[in-house]
């Protein structure tokens, strides 16, 4: 790589949020040289969870495309997979009763301790549901998010309704938000994007705002705050 390239892969990287894998495959080099290369101006790498969520949030992660193409490519074919484990090694068959790993189990504190590790990941929600919570609010919602999700911004999946500060029972407009199934799930299971849902929940309170404000000059009825 020339400076010139190396400085332009560094903007790209810090600025646009591309990945390594990307700017290695733009300027014609290995992503370890890219990440190599990228260190040597210091720059922070990012790990695989702050890309995935980088590249939802640039629209450049569709979930659903990649699922479709590993099942097309057989990768979710376990007699395929396995048959092309077979013989990779020459001498070495690992199915069935031959895998190493057939028919053991974590012991108790391994499952303890992946057990741990997986509840310290979880954000939970607080409180019920209370009669506040009805259809109607939750299509308002949708309704003022345009049917779509406020973090990745896709609109044709399954969408669902985020309380903001997690209590259930705060159901006031400005408290929720629309995510699609992957974010939110992504949210309350690994904690990632939750800087992204504050940004999204600040916005579409100002959005909210500035609806009311027009509506209230044009004499209009704002009261379901949609």
């Amino acid at each position: 790589m020339t400076e010139l390239e190396l400085n332009q892969a560094v903007f790209l990287y810090r600025y646009v949020q591309l990945s390594a894998k990307a700017l290695a495959k733009r300027f014609g080099v290995s992503a370890h040289t890219m990440l190599r290369r990228l260190r040597s101006r210091r720059v922070p790498i990012r790990d695989k969870a702050s890309q995935r969520r980088s590249d939802k949030f640039f629209g450049r992660y569709d979930h659903g495309k990649r699922i479709q193409a590993a099942f097309a490519a057989g990768r979710y074919d376990t007699e395929a997979y396995r048959t092309r484990l077979v013989g990779l090694v020459p001498g070495i068959d690992h199915r069935g009763e031959k895998n190493p790993f057939f028919g053991r189990t974590h012991s108790a504190l391994t499952r303890a301790r992946l057990s741990r590790r997986a509840k310290a990941r979880v954000i939970p929600g607080t409180g019920s549901y209370g009669p506040d919570w009805t259809p109607e609010l939750r299509n308002a919602v949708l309704a003022r998010d345009d049917h779509r999700c406020r973090t990745c911004g896709r609109g044709e999946c399954m969408l669902q309704v985020h309380h903001v500060d997690m209590d259930r029972t705060n159901n006031d407009l400005m408290n929720l938000l629309t995510l699609c199934a992957g974010c939110h799930l992504a949210l309350h299971g690994r904690r990632e994007g939750v800087e992204e849902v504050r940004a999204a929940a600040a916005r579409s309170t100002e959005r909210s705002e500035v609806r009311r404000a027009s509506r209230t000059k044009n004499g209009g009825d704002f009261s379901s705050g949609t």
